[in-house]
């Protein structure tokens, strides 16, 4: 079946197109573009209809003073070298107190020895450590219960603390930058998983970072809408599902009838369709998931086309700036691994300054004790509120890439490949992409069918469907390192 579309330039017999509204219809695109009124014309011509992630319903309560951050360890090159100095007190120690020398080695057990360990020299140090090393590569490792795993990591609330983390509790969560993205809506998706938004609601969730639609979106938006409109299509195919043409495969949208480009996932399936609907093989897929994904079945994201996750290993609070460890990073990262996918994480930041940024690196590595990973560490630095309050949400561009380098660099200092996270907006608008290029960039752009800067990871798209997540909506990526 084939649907007629008829417009004002449609042929109709005995007659032409109008050339006069064709020139006065061009006349108009150009105004509009040289004023900067593309925006105002896509919301008074018809409805923003956008994928857009709903959010779930978190109140927030009222944040309470948090636990003053205790002093993080001293770093892996200070204590080196400080060996020294530290053997010949150590000698001079022994000589008073022998039995206690011969005790020193299970630092796990001797609160004192932990305040001077070093991330690297943990597993030396520490007795519950050597008996589970790290693995030297993406090796599967069987799922453990969470006290389980906070025990043989020595991930006790003390070390936790000591390392900069602390354990999240009702007032630490209140002070979670990543809830801006779940606060309370009323917008609800149709059947299709579709949103119409109206012009407050799409200003709201632009704010929040619910969605990226910078210049290049709306100019896009614009041209394609007044080129179908000059040029409307008199005979379109009502095509539903999956179509192959010409050996290229296409899925055509059972609502719109139109072909889908970029991140999409049918059927409990991960695919990517480049711009001109064609679905592409041989691509890296992975998500990111945080406290927010509570249960995850791990076998069900592999199966879905999911070879690798990023997990989120802890944030500053945006108010008081106190440290926490997300509460379900290392039944995660351990669920993870034991499904064979590589694994990396990202840390969302509130440092207000060089030296917060390069306490929380420290945290990170702290934590991760020597344990391999995959892909990198990522820095991220987008906004903690909607109404853009937290500590360091009004930081100048220069500011905010200058802690980004001071993580990076901090982070280096322990084995770990460092990676920065941002929108297109962000990157263009909050940091100097220029500073990062030694980095790993981590580029969130929706709505498009690729990313539109060079990125070592692409996040394309934050309403997946997945059965094995429990969430609203999915973070899905597409990684070029492999």
């Amino acid at each position: 079946m084939k649907r007629k579309i008829s417009t004002l330039f449609s042929k109709r017999p005995g007659g032409g197109r109008d050339l006069g509204q064709c020139v006065a219809a061009a006349v108009i695109a150009l105004t509009l573009t040289v004023t900067g009124a593309a925006g105002y014309a896509a919301a008074v011509f018809e409805p923003q209809v956008l994928l857009v992630e709903p959010g779930t319903v978190y109140q927030e309560a009222a944040p309470e003073q948090a636990q003053a951050l205790p002093a993080a360890p001293a770093v892996a090159e200070a204590a080196q070298a400080e060996a020294g100095a530290a053997g010949e007190a150590a000698q001079s120690e022994a000589a008073a107190q022998p039995a206690e020398t011969e005790q020193a080695a299970p630092a796990a057990e001797t609160p004192a020895a932990e305040e001077t360990a070093a991330p690297e020299a943990a597993p030396e140090q520490s007795a519950p450590a050597a008996e589970e090393p790290a693995p030297a590569g993406p090796e599967a490792a069987p799922a453990l219960p969470q006290a389980d795993i906070e025990e043989e990591n020595g991930l006790t609330e003390v070390r936790a603390a000591q390392a900069g983390f602390q354990q999240m509790t009702e007032a630490t969560a209140a002070e979670d930058p990543l809830a801006a993205r779940y606060e309370a809506t009323t917008i609800t998706p149709d059947a299709s998983g579709r949103i119409t938004l109206t012009p407050d609601e799409f200003n709201t969730m632009l704010e929040n970072q619910n969605i990226d639609w910078d210049e290049e979106n709306c100019l896009s938006w614009f041209f394609n809408w007044l080129f179908n409109w000059l040029f409307p299509e008199r005979e379109t195919p009502a095509y539903s599902g999956w179509r192959t043409e010409g050996n290229k495969t296409y899925y055509y949208d059972p609502t719109t009838h139109e072909r889908l480009t970029g991140l999409q996932t049918i059927d409990d399936k991960i695919y990517y369709f480049d711009a001109n609907g064609v679905r592409q093989d041989n691509v890296t897929f992975g998500i990111d998931v945080s406290r927010y994904q509570q249960k995850v079945d791990w076998q069900k994201v592999k199966q879905a086309g999911a070879s690798f996750v990023i997990i989120r290993i802890g944030y500053r609070g945006y108010e008081t700036g106190a440290l926490v460890l997300d509460s379900m990073f290392e039944s995660h990262l351990a669920g993870a691994k034991a499904a064979g996918l590589k694994t990396g994480v990202y840390i969302f930041s509130q440092a207000i300054n060089e030296e917060e940024a390069r306490e929380e690196a420290f945290a990170c590595a702290y934590v991760l004790n020597g344990r391999s990973l995959d892909y990198p560490v990522y820095f991220d630095s987008e906004y903690s509120t909607s109404s853009h309050t937290g500590r360091a949400d009004n930081l100048t561009k220069a500011e905010r890439t200058a802690c980004a380098v001071a993580f990076c660099e901090e982070l280096k200092k322990y084995g770990y490949e460092p990676g920065v996270y941002a929108s297109t907006s962000w990157f263009q608008n909050h940091l100097d992409l220029s500073a990062l290029q030694g980095y790993r960039i981590w580029n969130a752009h929706y709505g498009v069918s690729a990313p539109s800067i060079d990125c070592d990871m692409w996040q394309g798209s934050c309403t997946g469907k997945l059965s094995g997540v429990s969430s609203s909506g999915v973070d899905l990526n597409i990684s070029y390192m492999g």
